[in-house]
């Protein structure tokens, strides 16, 4: 099988690693109703397990701070179809994760983003948020987990890792993608108009090439006294 060829000749290293509690970010990307639970993007049985694991690590530390991404549009995001759309509730987070965003001020913070890139798409009147709360929360290291792997995950990791070698998100070290809470979608060949996507595959590329540019694949973390799994 192909996924087994890519799995032999591009491996990917998943660690067990320890973070330090008070300079230690989550990023959870896109968790919405429009990729999750409905709509023209969405593929729950692919997301579900996914969303128990963020639901997972999310209350595996709970003094943690964490900032959500969620897709908003009130256009067309070429190629993909129609999603996320402004009034649709697809934009909304999905219902499992509701609680994270009543909880006490100051955990959660909320980005709405109109672009596959979440560093783009946190450029709000000249600032960039995304940077402004790595710098405000004195952040060394950064969980990153969500959806597509290979699609905004990737984008987003990518980007953060330039960003970092750059000097433009000071304090930032290191970028960790929690593999077990991260997921993309699957897509056959022959539907009409789409290009083909095998979950699997796009998965574990999705990883590697984020493991090529620097990021480390976690599966197994401690940050103080608590640990996920």
């Amino acid at each position: 099988m192909l996924l087994t060829k890519l799995e032999h000749e591009l491996p990917v290293y998943k660690k067990e690693v320890e973070a330090a509690p008070n300079s230690t970010g989550i990023i959870v990307v896109d968790p919405v109703v429009g990729f999750c639970d409905r709509g023209a993007m969405a593929d729950p049985k692919r997301m579900q397990p996914m969303v128990t694991e963020i639901d997972n690590l999310l209350k595996a530390f709970p003094d943690i701070k964490v900032l959500i991404f969620l897709d908003t549009h009130d256009k067309p995001e070429p190629p993909y179809p129609d999603h996320c759309m402004i009034g649709s509730g697809e934009e909304d987070i999905t219902p499992a994760l509701e609680w994270v965003t009543r909880q006490r001020r100051g955990r959660t913070t909320i980005v709405r983003k109109d672009c596959i890139n979440a560093f783009i798409g946190s450029i709000k009147d000249g600032e960039n948020l995304l940077s402004n709360w790595i710098a405000e929360n004195n952040l060394q290291t950064v969980l990153i987990c969500g959806d597509c792997t290979d699609i905004c995950v990737l984008d987003l990791v990518t980007t953060m890792l330039s960003a970092r070698n750059h000097g433009l998100l000071s304090p930032l070290k290191d970028i960790y993608v929690i593999e077990p809470a991260t997921a993309t979608y699957d897509l056959p060949p022959g539907v009409p108009g789409a290009v083909p996507h095998p979950g699997d595959i796009m998965h574990h590329i999705g990883l590697y090439i984020m493991q090529m540019r620097g990021a480390d694949i976690v599966n197994a973390l401690t940050i103080g006294d608590k640990r996920y799994p």
